[in-house]
């Protein structure tokens, strides 16, 4: 059986086939070969590294090559019992490169899982505190509620309280408007201060009344003036 090269699917041409009789030529070629192959395993950027299988039959061929050609006497049995096993252990040796470039890969991959699951977990966290500003609004409204009961309760002169200032158990009084007269009698200057101090969100300068002024201040601290 003639003795060829064995093919890959790395891009790695392949050395001629040898001459008959093989020259150490053909052998420092298929050693050349069997370098290059190697070196796809070991260049991680390599898109299509040769399989442990293609670098143990490229070890084979050139073993073969070795044996084949005429050396002059036969080496001893020793030598070449030896030689066998050297030629044993670099198959090992391709296998174990191939095992580590397969572990590098899932390494990789564990690695992309891992920061999903960080990302996944960022988004919880955000997620957990828009929620708990959510929860501290409700709460903050829940307080506001007797408040904002007294305010649609009081007579027309009566003090008006002011549901972002809660004190303990209850609120300070307003500063403007101070009861529901003061309200309707306000300047729409007045009401721009007083929203302002309520932290509510100003309303367009051109086009909004003093009366729509007034009425959103009115909501804001429960009053009714229509």
């Amino acid at each position: 059986m003639a003795i060829v090269p064995p093919p890959n699917a790395s891009g790695i041409p392949p050395p001629p086939n040898p001459v008959d009789p093989i020259t150490y030529e053909d052998i420092a070629a298929a050693r050349k070969y069997l370098e290059d192959l190697s070196w796809t395993q070991a260049n991680p950027a390599h898109q299509a590294p040769a399989t442990a299988d293609v670098v143990g039959k490229a070890e084979a061929y050139r073993s073969s090559l070795v044996f084949a050609v005429d050396q002059g006497p036969a080496a001893p049995a020793w030598l070449q019992e030896l030689t066998a096993s050297i030629n044993a252990i670099r198959v090992d040796i391709t296998a174990m490169r191939g095992d580590i470039n397969t572990m590098q890969a899932n390494v990789n991959t564990m690695q992309a899982n891992v920061n999903t699951l960080q990302a996944n977990v960022t988004t919880m966290q955000a997620n957990f505190n828009a929620m708990q500003g959510d929860v501290t609004r409700l709460l903050h409204r829940s307080d506001e509620q007797p408040v904002l009961l007294a305010n649609s309760r009081a007579g027309n002169r009566e003090p008006l309280y002011d549901p972002t200032q809660l004190q303990g158990n209850w609120a300070a009084p307003l500063a403007r408007p101070q009861h529901r007269d003061d309200l309707l009698t306000m300047s729409a200057q007045d009401c721009i201060a007083a929203a302002t101090a309520l932290g509510l969100p100003p309303l367009p300068a051109a086009g909004t009344t003093v009366v729509e002024r007034r009425r959103q201040i009115a909501r804001r601290i429960g009053v009714r003036i229509d």
